[in-house]
């Protein structure tokens, strides 16, 4: 008896955070320590591009240095529920804030913070 296979059968694929089988829990965050209105993913893809620049410039003063850490990891946890929108995504990593993330995730020292800036960048 002969097998039958393809080249398909060949091929490696990784289990591990692959989103077809497994889903990765969003961080929580608390939505009224925000410094900002908190908004859904779906409430922020209606933005105008100047009401999107506004969010995104209050973003990054919510992440300068003069905030703690604790509400530093609110708002990126917030920020990790709006990159799942695609759209978001994408205006995100197009403005300012990606560049402040990674000098952010450079200087920081604490572990958590690089953890979840990391998550967020991808």
């Amino acid at each position: 008896a002969e097998l039958v296979y393809c080249m398909a059968d060949m091929q490696v694929r990784p289990i591990v955070l692959n989103k077809k089988i497994e889903r990765i829990p969003t961080s929580p965050f608390n939505p009224k320590t925000l410094p900002f209105e908190s908004l859904s993913a779906a409430e922020a893809e209606c933005l105008t591009q100047e009401a999107l620049d506004e969010m995104t410039s209050n973003l990054q003063k919510a992440l300068s240095d003069k905030t703690s850490i604790a509400d530093k990891l609110n708002v990126l946890a917030f920020v990790e529920r709006l990159c799942q929108s695609p759209a978001l995504s994408d205006a995100l990593v197009n403005s300012e804030l990606s560049m402040m993330l990674v000098r952010m995730m450079r200087r920081s020292k604490s572990v958590p913070l690089r953890g979840r800036v990391a998550h967020v960048i991808g």
